[in-house]
């Protein structure tokens, strides 16, 4: 059974990638100091640890907040 849903936004979903171009010099290390891993979301505007569906792509697996964007990335974006 999903989780009750606590706040429900309209997001826009990026590609989340951590390949040494498109990060700092520890790409595999998030934001959050958790390795890289299956099921993480990068956004800048909910903290570390958030729970959070993306039923449209994801169905009801839940995924974690655990990175961050580049700072001109809006609050409503996701990787």
């Amino acid at each position: 059974m999903p989780p009750d849903i606590s706040q429900k936004m309209v997001v826009v979903v990026t590609a989340y990638s951590s390949t040494p171009e498109e990060t700092d010099d520890t790409p595999f290390v998030t934001a959050a100091n958790t390795l890289v891993h299956s099921g993480i979301i990068a956004n800048n505007g909910l903290p570390f640890g958030t729970r959070v569906r993306l039923p449209e792509i994801f169905g009801d697996r839940v995924l974690e907040v655990e990175d961050r964007m580049h700072w001109r990335k809006a609050d409503n974006q996701v990787d």
